[in-house]
């Protein structure tokens, strides 16, 4: 799997530079936010960079780290999210996002009478998102729904800054 996912990413990176804009730049470039994904007991917070390649299409990377209680204890999960999103065009936009999340973790149920070993999985990302987005720099949020992390359905809000 270690050689997997570098190829997706540089894959991802080559289409991302074959659909880049070449026109003059009448939209943000680039992004860096805070991300929370989860449903109170569980869920994940990222910090994440996103190339912006035209005013429909971007890269996102983040890197997080995950939480379990009550039903998961002794959680240690870490991993990266690589997602390449479309969006409508304007200010107020609906995004749909694709990826994927890699995660090292060693769930351990409560109940468990073993420690868990830290294994390193490969997940889908997906998201659907509404984002309001300036037309130049500025401050941005993303409120959604998103499958990361192997995570079900929760919750996704980002806020940051567009430049």
């Amino acid at each position: 799997m270690s050689s997997v996912a570098p190829s997706v990413l540089l894959c991802l990176a080559l289409l991302l530079c074959g659909i880049t804009d070449t026109a003059a730049q009448q939209y943000p470039r680039h992004a860096a936010s805070v991300n929370y994904s989860g449903i109170v007991m569980y869920g994940s917070l990222a910090a994440e960079y996103e190339f912006i390649a035209s005013e429909q299409v971007s890269l996102r990377l983040g890197l997080g780290g995950a939480y379990g209680s009550v039903v998961v204890d002794n959680v240690q999960a870490e991993g990266a999210t690589a997602l390449f999103s479309f969006m409508s065009r304007g200010r107020n936009k609906v995004e749909v996002g694709i990826g994927f999340s890699i995660m090292r973790t060693n769930f351990t149920m409560i109940f468990d009478e073993e420690e868990a070993t830290r294994d390193t999985r490969m997940f889908p990302a997906l998201s659907l998102a509404y984002r309001y987005m300036p037309a130049k720099s500025g401050s941005f949020f993303r409120i959604g729904i998103g499958w990361m992390y192997g995570y079900g359905l929760p919750v996704t809000f980002s806020y940051g800054w567009v430049f």
